[in-house]
């Protein structure tokens, strides 16, 4: 849409420069209206000046000039014919008639007509800078380059030529001519303020903002009240995600101008990025009307809705953006994120789960939605799914100990489930890759008791005996120590299970080894009394200590 806008804007027609003498009426700001493109509003303008001034030939080319930018050719040329019957010397109604033929693909009657409109007035270069732009915005290039040649020999130094010869250049795709023309067109008229706002179009395309903004900015020195480059400002502003200036840029340009669906769009969309949420909708409420199944106001709508909590509208208006999408509009990751978002607060995990993938695959930056895809297969039970999302996350930050926890978290819980795997083989190789896991959350942060913690608690599933699991107890009790023992509950569940080691070891060891029977029961009685130091009265390590004592 914007490619269109700016098209159409660089082929404004040049007819509000033309040197009309001024009869009986100011038009001055009808002619400003013509060129800033509100056709709705010249057309009543001139309209009105028509019905007071039935037979001024400069009103009734004006309003066939509101006629022709409308589209209404027709139209256009009785109004034409009509203002070169009331005055045949001026060449303008005649040379508009011509750019009728030329719209309608007649280029022999279109260079006829223009050439009689010369023969009126041969020394009149703004006649030849309206009629080559005639030329272009039909899409004529070899004949309006004929006239503006013919222009130019008459006199170079004009700035509605220059325009025009601009314009030219621009429909064949060089800008660097195009601007050299519009900077000519400027300098040979200092308020030129449609040749600043071009320069300023071609340096945004070439993405100079800064060079943009200031042609634009000059615009505005000249005339505060023109409305074309509020809206260029604003594009530039929504372009570098300015979204205030953007914002604000875009309703000054709506209250001075005429607008167009387009601009609609635009407005809407920097509404929500600015998250004036509410003002957004209303803009979108004017578009649905007569574009109700339009799928970038449903995108929109959808998007805005879960930003105010309207999480079923959201969802509704994004099902409905994928269903009568026909592929002319092209996806986006956030149209994925919107939908999964929306899901989620709809109670549809698995469904938000995979769509929170599209996120990632569609933008490998938006990893973080690997974690939401986790958490959202977590909450429907999926814990295999969650550890391949999980699995994901580690491949694309290999450096974070958190992504291999949550991995080896998902890991355990499918392992440790007694009826999750009943084939015992793959619940061990399941458990394995726990281990694993977390035997990397401890590589990358070797100061935490997490990784060796949870390695611990996952080689007591694998290992009955707890012959695995004690050196990793060991370790992590060391740890929390050493870290001021602030984690108190697994400092404590450390100190208990190695005293379930160590008293299991002394029942074993009384008939099979008596020669460390006393080493092994001391052992056990010191975790005890280690939990009693965290816990005291703690039953089961009171109960632990008195059986040990009784033993011999």
């Amino acid at each position: 849409m914007r490619t269109n806008r700016v098209t159409f804007a660089i082929l404004l027609f040049l007819f509000a420069y033309l040197a009309y003498p001024v009869a009986g009426q100011d038009l001055t700001a009808g002619k400003k209206l013509i060129e800033t493109a509100q056709w709705g509003r010249a057309k009543a303008y001139f309209k009105n000046l028509l019905n007071s001034q039935p037979n001024d030939p400069q009103v009734k080319f004006y309003f066939a000039e509101t006629l022709l930018g409308t589209g209404a050719l027709d139209s256009a040329a009785t109004y034409y014919q009509a203002g070169a019957s009331a005055d045949p010397a001026l060449p303008f109604s005649v040379a508009g008639l011509g750019r009728v033929y030329l719209q309608k693909g007649d280029t022999l009657k279109a260079k006829e007509t223009f050439d009689k409109a010369i023969k009126l007035n041969k020394k009149n270069v703004d006649l030849y800078a309206y009629i080559a732009d005639g030329c272009v915005t039909a899409k004529y290039p070899s004949i309006a380059s004929a006239y503006i040649l013919r222009g130019k020999d008459v006199n170079l130094k004009n700035a509605n030529l220059q325009l025009a010869d601009g314009n030219l250049w621009r429909l064949k795709g060089n800008t660097g001519e195009a601007a050299n023309s519009y900077e000519r067109a400027y300098f040979f008229d200092k308020n030129c303020m449609l040749a600043y706002l071009k320069v300023g179009m071609i340096y945004y395309e070439a993405k100079n903002n800064e060079a943009a903004i200031e042609n634009y900015k000059k615009v505005l020195s000249l005339d505060s009240l023109y409305s074309p480059a509020y809206r260029e400002l604003g594009d530039v502003y929504y372009r570098r995600n300015e979204f205030a200036d953007a914002s604000a840029m875009y309703k000054q340009y709506f209250r001075l101008s005429e607008t167009s669906i387009d601009d609609n769009y635009r407005f809407a969309y920097i509404l929500f990025f600015n998250k004036e949420y509410n003002e957004a909708t209303n803009v979108i409420k004017k578009l649905l009307v007569s574009d109700a199944k339009n799928p970038i106001l449903l995108r929109l709508n959808s998007y805005i809705s879960y930003e105010l909590s309207d999480y079923k509208n959201s969802l509704d208006y994004m099902n409905k953006f994928f269903a009568v999408n026909d592929k002319n509009i092209k996806l986006l990751s956030s149209d994925y994120e919107y939908l999964a978002k929306s899901q989620a607060r709809n109670g549809l995990d698995t469904l938000a789960a995979e769509n929170f993938v599209k996120v990632f695959k569609m933008d490998s930056t938006q990893y973080t939605y690997l974690d939401s895809a986790a958490r959202a297969n977590i909450k429907a039970g999926k814990y295999a799914k969650a550890a391949q999302n999980y699995d994901m996350l580690t491949k694309v930050k290999p450096n974070d100990p958190f992504n291999f926890f949550n991995l080896g978290r998902q890991y355990y819980i499918i392992g440790k489930a007694d009826t999750a795997i009943a084939d015992t083989a793959i619940r061990k190789i399941t458990l394995i890759k726990a281990d694993s896991a977390f035997s990397k959350v401890a590589q990358l942060k070797a100061d935490s008791h997490l990784g060796v913690l949870w390695q611990a608690r996952t080689n007591s599933i694998i290992d009955k005996t707890l012959e695995k699991s004690k050196p990793f107890y060991e370790q992590a009790a060391q740890i929390i120590v050493n870290n001021g023992s602030k984690n108190k509950r697994e400092l404590i569940e450390c100190y208990q299970t190695l005293g379930i080691y160590y008293l299991n070891k002394a029942y074993s060891y009384k008939k099979e080894n008596p020669a460390e029977f006393s080493t092994v029961k001391e052992s056990s009685i010191s975790y005890w009394k280690k939990v009693l130091e965290l816990v005291p009265n703690d039953p089961t390590a009171t109960q632990a200590i008195s059986e040990l004592e009784k033993l011999k």
